[in-house]
């Protein structure tokens, strides 16, 4: 049925967890700020009309969970949303999703995590995986994409004020290779303990990753590489790339005790590693850093 709700402000766990709900109507949330958990856990969700929302700076995990809807309504104007945390997480049909307006985004935690089936190029015809979206003011991209395992290509975000890269790109097997994004703002040492943070664990378990850009890592501060390339195909070219750019940062910032992993998979035996790699290595081994390699 239709329902007026234009004049309610907070619409905190409404329709959680109804698992029988397959459609939903286009309401205008006219007065609303949050719509956080509205719809979590609507498992057999497959049409959602479009939410009018002009006032809602928060979206955190609205659709967590709706694990049946394909697409998401094109025109959904997202403008004054600010949080995005675990907004589309779990949404395991996901096929494509579209360019909404992130302008005034602050935080992309977990916002599409496990939304293994998104891919706009082989469902929409588009020329990346996933939309350009306005990144500008982004400083938390932890997990936000974590085992997006349909992903081909990914799109050139501006990631300029990302402070945490932790498990974004984690277990998205399909990228072949990446962009150069600017992280130089990330940080994160492994003396943060349990709570991840830096780049640990963002490339993990990328097994297709054969390629990487080079200078990616000269001007970035975080220390906090553990398991970041494990179990990627990276070459011995591709690992001249990353660690010889560590390293730079590491001696020009005098960057000491990170952690590094570029071990598993078909990444390069440190036998077959270049001359300059290896020199990077020694020279952050001499500044007290760990590092995991395949023999």
């Amino acid at each position: 049925p239709s329902i007026n709700v234009s004049k309610g402000t907070n619409f905190y766990y409404t329709w959680y967890g109804c698992e029988s709900l397959e459609t939903f109507p286009s309401l205008a949330f006219s007065e609303a700020t949050s719509l956080e958990r509205t719809w979590n856990g609507c498992s057999s969700l497959v049409a959602m009309g479009t939410p009018i929302i002009p006032k809602c700076t928060s979206l955190t995990n609205t659709w967590n969970g709706c694990t049946s809807i394909e697409s998401f309504p094109a025109d959904f104007d997202t403008t004054t949303v600010k949080y995005f945390s675990y907004t589309w997480s779990s949404n395991s049909s996901l096929k494509t999703f579209p360019s909404i307006n992130t302008e005034n985004a602050l935080s992309f935690f977990n916002t599409w995590a496990n939304c293994y089936s998104v891919d706009n190029i082989a469902n929409g015809s588009q020329s990346t995986s996933f939309p350009l979206l306005t990144t500008d003011n982004v400083t938390s991209f932890k997990g936000a994409w974590y085992s997006n395992r349909a992903l081909t290509v990914f799109p050139l975000l501006n990631t300029s004020k990302g402070t945490d890269f932790s498990t974004t790109w984690y277990d998205c097997r399909s990228l072949q290779d990446f962009p150069a994004l600017d992280l130089s703002a990330c940080i994160g040492t492994p003396q943060d303990g349990e709570t991840y943070s830096g780049f640990r664990n963002s490339w993990l378990q990328c097994n297709s990753l054969s390629d990487f850009p080079p200078n990616m890592f000269d001007t970035c501060l975080a220390t906090e590489f553990k398991n970041c390339w494990v179990g990627c195909a990276l070459p011995s070219s591709a690992i001249e790339k990353i660690i010889v750019s560590i390293a730079k940062s590491s001696t020009d910032n005098n960057l000491s005790n990170g952690e590094l992993g570029l071990e598993g998979g078909t990444n390069a035996a440190k036998s077959t590693w270049t001359a300059a790699a290896n020199a990077a290595f020694d020279s952050l081994i001499a500044k007290g850093w760990t590092i995991t390699f395949t023999a």
